[in-house]
């Protein structure tokens, strides 16, 4: 059954505007803050490099920290993965549930903070690389794991390691950095 994608990112943008609920809050917040992030992707797969660049925009939706939570909390996300070249196109849209965790009990200035992230992916691509075709659109399981810098509240820059299911021989998991900043106070 074909996944309608008006469906798919009317229930993405449900998720994701919901980053900063949770079902276990460990202790009260004044408030807590997402927005969007820009990431430059950087694919493992020689495949992946070949069919598009070394580097791959990547935009996404998620907590932008406000307030330090030493003992954790859980937030939602979600990134759009999209390349496109000489005819080959690939979109991968990860939406996570998110742990995340301040590595300092500092309530100003900069506060570095890592993250734990699992969900489910969308994936729809379609290329050419070293003389195979791929193509193929389905859903399958994605991860994560982020170390970065929260300065004021307001911004986050952040290297991540992301791991999606592989399928027809292709390893979609690579490394990435960005910036977010938060626009929207919950």
């Amino acid at each position: 059954m074909p996944l309608n994608r008006a469906k798919f990112y009317a229930a993405a943008f449900v998720f994701a505007s919901l980053p900063a609920l949770s079902a276990a809050q460990f202790e009260e917040e004044t408030f807590k803050a997402a927005g969007p992030s820009v990431e430059l992707y950087y694919p493992v797969s020689r495949e992946i490099r070949d069919a598009f660049d070394s580097q791959i925009l990547s935009l996404g939706f998620g907590p932008v920290d406000a307030t330090a939570s030493r003992r954790g909390r859980f937030r939602t996300g979600f990134n759009l993965i999209t390349a496109k070249r000489s005819g080959n196109k690939m979109l991968l849209v990860p939406l996570t549930a998110i742990y995340e965790r301040d590595l300092t009990s500092n309530t100003t200035g900069s506060r570095p903070y890592l993250r734990l992230g699992a969900g489910v992916s969308y994936y729809d691509y379609s290329f050419r690389a070293n003389g195979n075709k791929y193509s193929n659109k389905f859903l399958g399981a994605t991860g994560f794991a982020e170390l970065g810098i929260n300065l004021n509240g307001r911004f986050n820059f952040f290297g991540r390691y992301n791991a999606f299911d592989k399928k027809d021989g292709l390893n979609f998991n690579g490394w990435s950095f960005g910036i977010a900043y938060s626009v929207l106070k919950i």
